[in-house]
C-alpha cells in the first residue's frame, strides 16, 4: 500500500492516466486531483487482492477547501480499515 501527496494531476482524467501508467500489474488506486493552482493531488495505491469500498469519511467530509482528501475502506480478512490521505497545501489561509 502506498499513500501519495503531490501527484500533480491536473484533473481526474489526468490522474487516472498518470496512475494507470505508474501502477504495476495487480494494483489499483483512488485519487483526488487539485482543481486549481499547481501541484497538489492525493492518491492511494493498493493490491487488487484487498477488497475496497468508498470511504464513508470522505463522503462525510464533502467538498474541502483548506485541504485535499482521498480515501478508501479496505477489508483484509475480517479487519476493516478506513484509510485516508490528507494534504494541506502550504500557505493555505484559514479565516
Amino acid at each position: 500500500m502506498l499513500a501519495i501527496t503531490e501527484t500533480w494531476a491536473k484533473s481526474a482524467e489526468d490522474g487516472d492516466d498518470l496512475l494507470k501508467r505508474a501502477c504495476p500489474p495487480g494494483y489499483l488506486f483512488v485519487h483526488s486531483a487539485r482543481c486549481t493552482g499547481r501541484g497538489g493531488g492525493v492518491a492511494i495505491v493498493n493490491r487488487d487482492t484487498f477488497r475496497s469500498f468508498d470511504s464513508e469519511a470522505v463522503k462525510a467530509a464533502g467538498d474541502c477547501t483548506s485541504f485535499e482528501l482521498t480515501g478508501m475502506m479496505l477489508c483484509v480478512n475480517s479487519v476493516s480499515i478506513d484509510l485516508l490521505v490528507i494534504y494541506r497545501p502550504p500557505l493555505n489561509c484559514i479565516n
